[in-house]
């Protein structure tokens, strides 16, 4: 994958005319690093994902400098909406609370920086509008979310009690369990963003749009 993706950088950074690289990044190049995220510092890599993520990030930077093209390269933390796939936490609960089924989380303590999908877009269209831009951008909400609070979250929006909430309750061993968030500075800075989205209302409009409310 490392050489695959130079392989395309390096053909694209030759197109006539390109002033812009626009790359989706993740907040997982932070290693092993837990707190608050911050783009100028540097972290080591704890996976072949971090390492290969950062690989192909310090490719571009040398490229696009070589080249003067601008880049973007966004460190998006955990996006969520509509259509997500069926697999992930949130699309679970749901559907776990909508059709009654047994769902086993094995850390309800782990916690989240989760960020709405229209945030998302929204940052990507706002760095496309604003010329000279070379930075790394994370692009979360800078708060967290444990996956116990999610359920009673969607508990609540569904109004379906609390019987799922108190028996995940009760697998809680470590409440404080570290986790990534963003450090918004660069993203209000360079690209006038933050987040208009928190949890409660991201997940309220997704279950708005699956006809649930």
């Amino acid at each position: 994958n490392i050489k695959k993706n130079i392989f395309f950088l390096n053909n694209v950074s030759c197109l006539p005319n390109l002033k812009k690289i626009i790359v989706s990044g993740s907040c997982l190049e932070y290693g092993s690093h837990n707190g608050l995220c911050r783009e100028n510092k540097t972290y080591k890599s704890n996976s072949f994902f971090s390492f290969s993520k950062n690989t192909i990030r310090e490719f571009l930077q040398m490229i696009c400098e070589e080249k003067k093209i601008d880049y973007v390269w966004f460190r998006f933390f955990y996006v969520y909406g509509l259509n997500q796939r069926k697999n992930s936490i949130i699309s679970t609960i749901i559907d776990n609370l909508v059709n009654k089924k047994n769902i086993k989380i094995k850390n309800p303590a782990a916690k989240n920086d989760y960020v709405y999908i229209d945030d998302v877009i929204d940052a990507i269209v706002k760095s496309i509008n604003i010329n000279k831009i070379n930075s790394i951008i994370n692009i979360g909400t800078g708060k967290t979310t444990s996956n116990y609070d999610l359920i009673r979250k969607l508990e609540n929006l569904l109004s379906k009690g609390n019987e799922l909430s108190k028996k995940i309750q009760k697998n809680i061993k470590n409440k404080k369990l570290l986790s990534k968030k963003s450090h918004n500075l660069n993203s209000k800075k360079i690209i006038n963003w933050l987040p208009q989205y928190n949890v409660d209302q991201g997940l309220k409009k997704i279950l708005k749009l699956k006809g649930f409310m």
